[in-house]
Parts: structure tokens; sequence; C-alpha cells
């Protein structure tokens, strides 16, 4: 295999494992009754994310990349009060800011409490998220948008569709492009937090977020850059929590149009 065509693959498994992100994602990630220990994606660091719980059910620490980034992560009360990176010596501390108990913004600090970047969260009044706005530290005494993400969702909660734009911001490119996602079945989801985390952004948990309730069985991906359809098949244990996902991942566009591909990713769980 080319080198150039492998490069495309990693970034294609990337983009379907990291941008997939939440169900009824309450404290644990994913569906209230599940408790998921590790997620591992085919040719990805493994675990991709594992996770760690309190008596209560409480996530305390998250895994992302086989350890590269490991957060312990603290309460006040239900909600979240903070996150903190501990994998290495940066420190790195989410610090999150809440009204009328829905999350307002989530603040990314270095050791020293300067602020790195922020992300500003909108909801609906029924709770549901419609936005997430990324901003980045300029290096002086403002911001610049980052990214911003837009959702939308059928009646049953689940979401339909992740706008994504990314704005011209560094190296950065600006892009537009959409996550369409059909066909939902009717098992707990495990991985729907995932959705929020994209690269390079710190992993923002949000428990009690109503969003990815389900599985969706179809992913089609338009938009600037690489586009693609993935249909999805799912095994489950005997609680009916997904244990394997399988991707057979089309390109609909470029050089590479109408290949195909094999995404996979595994689930165990806290019985």
């Amino acid at each position: 295999m080319k080198a150039k065509h492998l490069l495309l693959l990693i970034l294609i498994t990337l983009m379907i494992s990291c941008h997939k992100e939440p169900s009824d994602q309450p404290t644990p990630p994913g569906a209230t009754s599940l408790k998921l220990k590790d997620l591992n994606a085919r040719n990805l660091p493994s675990p991709f994310y594992h996770f760690e719980y309190d008596d209560s059910g409480k996530i305390t620490l998250a895994g992302y990349s086989s350890g590269l980034r490991i957060y312990n992560v603290n309460y006040n009360g239900s909600h979240i009060e903070s996150m903190e990176n501990i994998a290495d010596l940066s420190h790195i501390r989410l610090e999150y800011e809440y009204s009328n108990g829905d999350l307002l913004a989530v603040r990314v600090k270095d050791k020293n409490g300067v602020t790195l970047s922020h992300c500003i969260f909108s909801f609906s009044s029924s709770h549901q998220l419609q936005q997430m706005d990324w901003d980045i530290a300029d290096g002086n005494v403002g911001f610049y948008f980052e990214q911003t993400m837009t959702f939308s969702y059928y009646p049953d909660g689940n979401v339909m569709e992740i706008v994504t734009h990314n704005y011209p911001v560094g190296p950065q490119a600006e892009a537009t492009y959409t996550d369409r996602f059909e066909n939902y079945d009717d098992h707990p989801n495990a991985d729907g937090f995932a959705l929020l985390h994209t690269t390079p952004h710190e992993l923002v948990l949000i428990p009690g977020l109503k969003f990815q309730v389900n599985n969706p069985r179809r992913n089609i991906h338009t938009g600037d850059g690489i586009n693609f359809e993935i249909d999805y098949s799912y095994s489950y244990d005997s609680k009916g929590r997904p244990t394997v996902k399988t991707g057979d991942v089309k390109f609909t566009n470029g050089t590479n149009a109408g290949q195909h591909f094999e995404s996979q990713s595994t689930f165990s769980y806290y019985d």
C-alpha cells in the first residue's frame, strides 16, 4: 500500500473514531445504564478511551489514546467541576461553568491558570445541545473562533445532523462539513460522547446530555475535503450493550471514490 493511501486511511479512521460522539450521556458516557470501561478502535492506540468510576457511578478518571491524556474528573454535586490532565507536566485543566443547570462554558487553562482556549455551549429550552463554539487565544488579550458545531435531532432525541465549521486559524484551513446519522437501532449507545471530541481539542464530558440515545446504522459525511458513507453493523451482549461496531466505509469523492475499507470498534464494560 502506498504511504499516501495509508495516511488517508488513518485520517478517515481518526475522523470516524474521534468524531463520533453523546447519547443519553450521563455519568458514564453513553446511555445511563452503561458503564463503559474501554473503547478500542482498529489502527488506533489501545485503549482509545478508558474510564474509571466511583461507587455512585460517576466517572473519576478518563483516559484517551492509550494514556496520551489522562484526566482526573472532579465534581460539585452532580456536575463536573473540573478535569485535569495528569498524563504529562502540562497539567492542562478544564474548568466548567453552568447556567440554570446547563453547561455554559469549559475553559482550558495551563498550569499557571492562563486560559488557552474555551468552548461555549448553547442549549434549547428542552436542554438539547444546539451549538458548540471553540475559541483559541491569540497570544495577546483576545480569542479567535476556531470551530463551530451545530446540531439537529430526530423526535426521539437521537442526533440527526452535525454541521462542523472550521475557521482559518493558524495552519487550519477553513472548511465546512456535515455528518448525517440515519437508521438508529433500539439498543443503548456507548460511544456517542466522542462525537464532541474533535481533534485537537481536549476531551469534554457532559453528564446527563441527551444526544445519541441509540446506535446509528448509517453515517453520511459530506462537504469540504474527503466525503464518505458508512454502513454500521453491531454485535451486542446479553444485556443489549454494543460489543463490536463494524463499519463499511465507502469514499464518495476524490481519487479514491468508490473504494471501501472496514472500520471496527470494540467495547468493554464494568458489570
